[in-house]
């Protein structure tokens, strides 16, 4: 619980971050109710685009700002998803809740994973145990394309099977990722093959595709070229990229 509180410390005043606790729903009721949660835009689809491109910039932009206030005080919220994102009516006010999970990069590695598996980066996936505030801002692009779309871009495994080992469950939910995004390695991350579940991962999932088939889902006239440069930069497998 202290160190919950010294999270919660550092990031008072970082801008649209909040730090609220519990549910969305809670959140909602007690301390913001003219706000909503983002899968409630992600559940507004109606045959075109789900927002247009200029509000999901407008909210993007304001969670990058949170997001790089949230880094620059050394945390990582570690589970940003559309659930855990409140949303005014007309995006004028926007904040990021539930620090549950947060962890400080004060602290030493080696850091655990932790989140939700749909928005997990590859580099946490992999077993990256030094991994940084970069992992929320993969998070973050799953949550542009959702906001996009109404979609969850990367459904890896998503029957809540409790026989399943979770490691098996990281292998489905990297070849989501993988064949999108094609299949690193060493040339295009050089860490890659170092990584502990990577030898595993190569194992069982089917032969690498090496193309990036992101751009497909964005065409120009579903998305600007300077929107999709954005979006390319946050979901991209090498996080040194």
């Amino acid at each position: 619980m202290a160190a919950r509180k010294r999270l919660a410390a550092a990031v008072l005043g970082a801008g649209h971050a909040t730090t609220t606790q519990g549910s969305p729903t809670r959140c909602k009721r007690s301390r913001v109710n003219n706000l909503r949660s983002s899968t409630h835009y992600a559940e507004r689809r109606g045959g075109g685009p789900l927002l247009p491109e200029s509000m999901v910039h407008a909210i993007m932009w304001k969670l990058f700002t949170g997001a790089k206030k949230m880094h620059d005080r050394h945390v990582v919220h570690h589970d940003i998803k559309p659930a855990n994102i409140l949303i005014g009516q007309e995006g004028e006010v926007v904040k990021i809740c539930d620090f549950g999970l947060a962890i400080s990069l004060s602290e030493l590695p080696p850091y655990t994973q932790a989140g939700t598996a749909f928005y997990l980066a590859p580099e946490m996936l992999l077993g990256k145990e030094d991994y940084d505030a970069l992992v929320d801002m993969w998070s973050l692009g799953c949550v542009t394309v959702e906001m996009l779309t109404g979609k969850t871009l990367f459904l890896g495994d998503d029957d809540d099977d409790d026989d399943d080992d979770d490691t098996n469950n990281e292998i489905i939910q990297l070849w989501s990722i993988f064949r999108l995004l094609g299949t690193p390695d060493n040339r295009t991350w050089s860490e890659f093959t170092s990584l502990p579940h990577t030898a595993k991962a190569l194992r069982l999932l089917p032969p690498g595709r090496k193309e990036n088939k992101l751009q497909d889902l964005f065409p120009q006239e579903k998305l600007s070229d300077e929107g999709f440069q954005v979006l390319q930069g946050l979901l991209t497998c090498n996080p040194d990229k």
